[in-house]
């Protein structure tokens, strides 16, 4: 096998690897985030909670900063090289889809950072846990909306073109 065909591919492949990283980040956010929900935690929660996220987004951010324009990139391009090869399988309108679910995730954004903002301004006053279960909510939802068909479209679109 040619060092082209093994790189289109590796590209196939790719998007369905990207979104597995991207969908295991928000279940990872889902389990961890959601332990400050626990009721023998809120009262430590509403104390730490925007401290802890404050500095926590420092850490966690440069996840949603690669993985989501990865994503995107690689949807694109493997739209854009050897377009005959997807169309011959089927497997264009699987990337597309994907590509789409995966942008549709942004759609969340002013909703999220909204409720980012209230968490780490310690909002509502002495129950900011108010503030992190619905972002806990919407961040499950948006994950399941869009993550998670993002994810088996790319995983569709490479089995039928690998």
């Amino acid at each position: 096998m040619s060092l082209i065909v093994s790189s289109i591919r590796l590209l196939r492949l790719l998007p369905a690897l990207s979104s597995t990283w991207v969908l295991m980040f928000a279940l990872d956010e889902h389990l961890i985030f959601g332990t400050w929900m626990h009721p023998s935690l809120r009262e430590r929660a509403n104390a730490n909670l925007p401290a802890w996220w404050t500095k926590g987004g420092l850490r966690w951010r440069w996840v949603l900063i690669i993985g989501y324009p990865l994503n995107y990139a690689l949807g694109i391009l493997n739209l854009l090289i050897n377009r005959d090869e997807l169309q011959a399988t089927g497997s264009t309108s699987w990337y597309t889809i994907g590509l789409l679910f995966s942008i549709a995730h942004m759609a969340y954004l002013t909703t999220a950072l909204k409720w980012i903002g209230n968490i780490e301004n310690g909002f509502p006053k002495g129950n900011v846990t108010y503030s992190m279960g619905s972002w806990l909510r919407m961040n499950w939802s948006r994950a399941l909306l869009t993550d998670l068909p993002a994810w088996v479209c790319f995983v569709t679109a490479a089995l039928k073109v690998l």
